[in-house]
């Protein structure tokens, strides 16, 4: 089923590898249908970060703009797509 939440309080907790620690808690039923706060927490496979904006067509023009979110460090753009977004992941060490 699908719920309407009016907020998301996600946190990253830590990082090895390309393992993220994540924690989430969604509350604020939009709906009014009583439902209950939800929360979760697990360790995640990372596989990158996806940049989707109508006004950057290049990898490099995606890469600055995420660099306002957060750390791009160690990031890579990752060809291979043609559906209008641009992927990063996480370059690992050979």
């Amino acid at each position: 089923m699908h719920h309407q939440y009016d907020f998301i309080d996600l946190e990253i907790v830590e990082q090895q590898d390309t393992l993220i620690h994540c924690r989430a808690r969604l509350s604020g039923d939009v709906d009014g249908l009583g439902l209950d706060p939800v929360a979760a927490d697990a360790w995640l496979h990372f596989d990158g970060i996806r940049v989707h904006l109508n006004d950057v067509d290049s990898p490099d023009a995606a890469l600055a703009r995420l660099q306002g979110f957060t750390d791009i460090d160690g990031l890579v753009y990752s060809p291979g797509n043609d559906s209008g977004w641009f992927l990063f992941t996480k370059l690992l060490a050979s």
